[in-house]
């Protein structure tokens, strides 16, 4: 993540003063590109006037705080490819912030689908049960009784997941 932070108040009076910022940074490299652009302590005027992310659905703040982009970017970049589409999944169909996704994923449950199956809701379905029970002869009579039609069991359980665009993995919601 690159923030370009620029000097508010010579930006109002008509000069684009900035420097490039890489995400996460140690507080000196914050500092520092503070104090390259005319910002200082008594004169904490700035705002960000562009953004580069790969983080996909992420939109930053012209006002944002840096202290707390730095938070999210030291979370982004310890976290694996499907911990990254998960905060994805969530901020997409939640309609959430990134660091809101970022606090929720560990407190939802996910499924791994499996893409050897075309049709999305029995692949749901099939990827579930073999997660949560581990086999259909674990699943008990009420629930085979009720969902013997996998593609019936997938479509219900849509209800309460979103599935990524790719359709590898589905986030219960909350």
């Amino acid at each position: 993540m690159k923030i370009f932070l620029a000097n508010l108040r010579k930006y109002n009076e008509g000069q684009l003063i900035g420097a490039w910022l890489e995400l996460p940074a140690k507080d000196s490299e914050i500092q520092e590109v503070l104090r390259n652009i005319d910002v200082t302590d008594e004169d904490l005027e700035y705002f960000i006037f562009d953004y580069e992310c790969e983080f996909p659905g992420t939109f930053i703040k012209k006002y944002s705080d840096i202290d707390e982009l730095n938070y999210i970017a030291e979370e982004l970049y310890d976290m694996d490819e499907e911990e990254i589409k998960i905060c994805s999944t969530i901020m997409k169909n939640e309609n959430c912030t990134l660091d809101k996704a970022i606090d929720e994923k560990d407190n939802r449950l996910i499924i791994n689908l499996n893409s050897s199956e075309s049709n999305i809701d029995v692949n749901l379905a099939l990827s579930y049960i073999d997660q949560i029970y581990g086999d259909v002869i674990n699943i008990d009579k009420e629930t085979l009784a009720r969902y013997f039609d996998l593609k019936r069991f997938g479509e219900d359980l849509k209800e309460n997941f979103n599935i990524d665009e790719d359709e590898t993995i589905a986030v219960r919601n909350v």
